[in-house]
């Protein structure tokens, strides 16, 4: 190839790029975030689901079972699933934020704050519209539920916590290299069964919560 149609071939290709660069920028889009509106419909399937077996009422025996055997684990794990559990508490919506915003994301930072705090307040008017439970309250014949740490509240569904730290953990993968997304997976996925584990939730108050999240950051628009 000659030095002339090298150069043209290098110019195609930065003019390529600067095209793609300036459609991204014009459509706020980011390839990685391409499965956005399938996590939304997904887990907006998945809310649904659960808040319609939630509101039947009565506990089925595999939730049971799982509720028992993640409830009843060893005393000595307290301290360390209280820590984890701070992740899906409202002041972790706000350290979240202050922290994208120390890093430089104020758009990230307004997002985490205004759909984090909104995702919180959310699950407890569905709360109220659901009107399941706690665990101590559902569970009754030989199950004891262990109650661990002060009891909040006697309704279940969703899970505020779950909520909370899914939403947190759907915005923060999107600015996260794909490498380390899990981090965020694993420490919401541990708030919820830390909830379990206290006695403030059945498992589907989970499952609820953390599609409850994931429907609430998606819908944004920041995923996908």
């Amino acid at each position: 190839m000659t030095a002339v149609g090298a150069r043209g071939v290098a110019e195609r290709r930065r003019a390529g790029i600067r095209v793609l660069d300036v459609s991204l920028r014009r459509t706020g889009e980011r390839p990685e975030r391409s499965g956005g509106r399938g996590w939304l419909c997904g887990c907006l399937a998945l809310l649904g689901t659960s808040a319609a077996f939630a509101r039947t009422g009565g506990v089925p025996t595999a939730e049971r079972s799982a509720f028992r055997a993640v409830n009843r684990l060893p005393e000595s794990l307290y301290v360390p699933v209280y820590g984890l559990m701070q992740a899906g508490s409202l002041g972790s919506v706000f350290v979240t934020a202050a922290a994208a915003r120390w890093r430089g994301h104020s758009r990230l930072a307004l997002t985490v704050a205004v759909v984090g705090t909104g995702v919180w307040a959310g699950a407890k008017v569905v709360k109220r519209g659901i009107g399941r439970g706690c665990p101590a309250a559902e569970l009754g014949g030989d199950d004891i539920v262990i109650v661990r740490g002060r009891e909040q509240g006697d309704l279940g569904f969703p899970s505020g916590h779950a909520a909370v730290a899914f939403c947190l953990a759907t915005l923060a993968a999107t600015e996260l290299p794909p490498a380390h997304r899990w981090i965020v997976w694993v420490l919401a996925t541990a708030v919820g069964a830390g909830r379990v584990y206290v006695g403030a939730h059945l498992p589907l108050d989970v499952v609820g919560g953390a599609a409850l999240g994931v429907v609430a950051a998606t819908a944004t628009g920041a995923v996908g």
